[in-house]
């Protein structure tokens, strides 16, 4: 135990686990004892003591270590290593007992020639990578200079999956790809999702054609794709004002680039790092920031503002660490889709939610404010209400039947105001989101009693007046 700091040599003492004990923990083990990205390093240092044998250079070149799956196993898979060395830090390429079993039948049957039949799922395909980008960032966070991995590293560490996961070479495209993850965030349970998104795009690519030809927006012969995200702006404009060295505010979606624009030099000097999809005669890509994460061909150059939405919703939902001296605290960030209503006090109000209720599910809650506002159980039928809401808000009768859990008023008040959220639970962790996940409800103040009370208001002060104006007569 020499190698491990004290943190996990005193983990392992609370746990009675000594050195003799040490060679017989597995990965599972490891991690139940050190959960969470931030002891990464640790459970890696612990999984190199407790495997002795493994040889790990420190040389910035391919480092190799033995297979897991047995003796059998071809040349080739042996030598690929599973960790990638930089000058500093050193990663390593996630990997499971499902992706490893991938992987050991993709090179069994290399031998045989049929090696095109196999094929990573997309829900282990976008684990691989999932997990992968967390365990990098957790890695390089540890680092002295607590930074991100670089373009480089992300670079180098694609081609590390591709050697180590070779049958990934005939995946699916990362535009394919971050629109099932846009499925994994909002719709889980619905495998139509990404059609079903795609046919609502094209129908309101067409209703955004006429309107923005009605309101000049557009010009009727060019009502080409391009059109449309140069529209989108005009037909939806924002109260923030764009960055001047940003020029239109389309440029915020995309940019077409000209013949002598460098794509790498213009994503330098590019003032906003959102993604952002670039156009040249070849094919289109997407960067974020200023680094290209995709490529895509021109003919669907129509959906990438679907692409875009997919990479704003990946990159902002995930787990962030906030640091403040010795104190750290693991903050996860979902993204959702919110539903806007308007009232004016004292009329009827309904935020909608739709979840299709399942097994892993207890219950579904309404929230705001971080304290709950109505508690549907799922098993008793059970309907509880938070404190101020008691006989105010209510669900429809056949809620479970339909799936329908919006929120519901008969008189809006002007403290119910504020933002709601709709999710399912089970044990006190929170499973699914409602479809939409989010409301805002803003209630306006009812103008009929506010002009009722400024005409009491005034009359009362007329009456004083004129009883002032007789007061000071009687006294002459």
């Amino acid at each position: 135990m020499d190698k491990l700091d004290d943190v996990s040599i005193a983990t392992l003492r609370a746990a009675n686990i000594g050195e003799d004990l040490l060679p017989s923990l597995s990965r599972d083990d490891i991690k139940d004892l050190f959960p969470g990205p931030e002891n990464f390093l640790r459970r890696r240092a612990i999984w190199l003591v407790v495997n002795k044998d493994e040889k790990v250079d420190t040389a910035p070149e391919i480092q190799q270590s033995p297979p897991t799956g047995g003796s059998n196993l071809s040349k080739e898979e042996a030598s690929t290593s599973k960790f990638l060395t930089m000058s500093n830090p050193q990663y390593i390429v996630f990997t499971d007992s499902e992706l490893e079993q991938v992987r050991r039948t993709y090179f069994e049957q290399k031998r045989l020639g049929t090696e095109h039949s196999v094929a990573l799922s997309n829900e282990l395909f976008c684990r691989l990578i999932r997990n992968t980008m967390t365990n990098m960032i957790s890695i390089a966070r540890a680092t002295e200079d607590c930074r991100y991995p670089t373009k480089h590293e992300v670079n180098a560490m694609a081609k590390r999956l591709v050697d180590y996961y070779p049958m990934i070479k005939g995946q699916s495209s990362n535009s394919e790809w971050v629109l099932d993850e846009l499925q994994r965030v909002i719709q889980p349970t619905n495998s139509q999702y990404i059609s079903e998104m795609k046919s609502r795009w094209e129908a309101f690519s067409s209703k955004v054609q006429f309107y923005g030809v009605m309101k000049k927006a557009m010009k009727p012969s060019k009502t080409l794709n391009g059109a449309v995200f140069r529209a989108l702006p005009l037909l939806f404009p924002s109260s923030t004002m764009p960055p001047k060295k940003l020029g239109l505010s389309s440029e915020a979606l995309f940019h077409v680039l000209t013949t002598s624009e460098d794509p790498d030099g213009f994503l330098r000097q590019r003032p906003l790092s959102c993604p952002v999809v670039l156009v040249s005669e070849d094919n289109c890509m997407i960067a974020i920031g200023n680094m290209p994460v995709t490529t895509f061909n021109t003919e669907r150059f129509n959906e990438g503002l679907l692409y875009l939405m997919a990479y704003y919703y990946y990159y902002n939902t995930a787990l962030f660490e906030l640091t403040c001296g010795s104190l750290k605290e693991n903050i996860q960030l979902d993204v959702v889709v919110a539903f806007y209503a308007s009232v004016t006090e004292g009329e009827p109000v309904k935020l909608e939610c739709h979840i299709i209720p399942h097994e892993y599910m207890e219950f579904i809650q309404w929230e705001r404010n971080g304290t709950w506002v109505l508690h549907f159980n799922l098993s008793t039928r059970e309907t509880k209400y938070g404190t101020g809401f008691e006989g105010r808000v209510r669900l429809a009768p056949d809620c479970y039947a339909h799936g329908d859990w919006s929120l519901m008023w008969d008189q809006a008040l002007l403290e119910d105001q504020g933002d709601y959220f709709c999710s399912a639970y089970n044990q006190g962790v929170r499973k699914e989101w409602g479809h939409p996940a989010a409301g805002r409800l803003k209630v306006r103040p009812d103008q009929t009693s506010l002009w009722i009370i400024s005409s009491i208001c005034s009359g009362v002060g007329l009456c004083v007046a004129c009883l002032l104006v007789w007061y000071l007569r009687s006294r002459v």
